[in-house]
């Protein structure tokens, strides 16, 4: 009796002896656990942090590994795509700030959704609506924020710095009123991109002929949030474009108003322009003679002359003398000229 009593008691031992050791070997699981889930949880919440600073534009921002684990792989993984997205929006802004046309980056965003309010309360004609309706007009403009513009915006405005036109655009002439109005419209048809030509006034009262081109940015085709105007200067173009107009209109009034008969003909002899007093000597009409030649005119004695005399004044360059030409009544005129070949190529005087 006593040696199973011995042995009992070993056994009781024993079993006490199994639950300490899993009490503590459960005891030990429990802590590891806990400081493993509490490390993972602070490397989680530092990897989210991480993450919402960099979508929040800081992508200076680096996160700092807490581990060389798969949470860690993936921390050098978003560290690396920080530094590829930070080095091409330096390109960006770059190419944005140095450009040699004037940009703006702009935010519509409020502006469409108003746009959208008008059209779902029954507005179908937006421009007229718009263009009678200023203080909404100025409503809708006051809404579209200017979020960055480049230093070529500066100097084409004569502006003290980008602070000027920074916030909320203020128009000062119909121009500038016509072309919101068209983009506000471009908006309405769902449009992304646009182009048209207006006139723009620098602070110093300088009066700029602009191209304007208006393209929303992929990825904020729904909201308009991000969209970047560029302004194209073609001041210079344009007037130099009015002068030639200008000087053009001159020449027109003295050819179409001399005295003398000018008529202009191509290299198969055709009239191609003729002034007023080429039709009081040839009593053809302007439109008449448009449809005749050289030839038409030159009596049928003197054409196999008038031939040579051609041949001679295209290869010459000029020629001047008396030559008979027939008249719409058929009469017979002597008559004196002057002629100039190639005033421009395939265009004789």
């Amino acid at each position: 009796n006593e040696i199973y009593r011995q042995i009992e008691q070993i056994q009781q031992e024993a079993i006490r002896l199994v639950f300490g050791m899993v009490a503590v070997i459960t005891a030990v699981a429990a802590i590891i656990t806990h400081q493993l889930i509490r490390s993972v949880v602070y490397a989680l919440d530092g990897l989210i942090d991480g993450i919402r600073l960099l979508g929040e534009g800081q992508l200076d921002h680096r996160i700092q590994p807490q581990a060389y684990d798969e949470l860690g792989e993936l921390t050098l993984a978003i560290n690396d795509m920080a530094v590829k997205r930070q080095r091409s929006d330096l390109r960006y802004r770059s190419l944005f700030e140095y450009s040699p046309i004037s940009l703006w980056e702009e935010d519509y965003s409020e502006a469409k959704e108003e746009i959208d309010r008008l059209l779902a309360e029954g507005i179908t004609d937006l421009k007229s609506y718009l263009s009678q309706n200023k203080e909404i007009l100025e409503s809708l403009i006051r809404k579209v924020k200017v979020l960055d513009v480049n230093k070529q915006t500066v100097k084409l405005y004569a502006a003290p710095d980008k602070n000027h036109f920074l916030g909320y655009f203020k128009p000062k002439d119909t121009e500038a009123y016509n072309a919101f109005i068209r983009q506000f419209l471009a908006i309405a048809n769902k449009e992304t991109s646009l182009e048209f030509s207006s006139r723009s006034y620098a602070l110093d009262g300088r009066s700029l002929q602009i191209v304007l081109k208006w393209n929303v940015l992929p990825g904020y085709m729904d909201d308009y949030s991000r969209v970047i105007v560029s302004l194209v200067d073609i001041t210079e173009i344009w007037e130099a474009e009015q002068a030639l107009e200008k000087s053009l209109r001159r020449l027109k009034a003295l050819f179409d108003h001399s005295q003398d008969t000018i008529l202009l003909a191509n290299d198969e002899a055709r009239y191609v322009e003729v002034n007023q007093a080429a039709t009081a000597l040839t009593g053809y009409t302007q439109e008449q003679l448009l449809q005749l030649s050289v030839w038409d005119l030159t009596p049928d004695p003197h054409l196999e002359q008038g031939l040579e005399m051609w041949r001679q004044f295209i290869a010459a360059g000029k020629s001047e003398g008396d030559f008979p030409i027939r008249r719409a009544d058929g009469q017979v005129i002597q008559t004196e000229f002057r002629s100039v070949a190639n005033i421009t190529p395939n265009l004789h005087l």
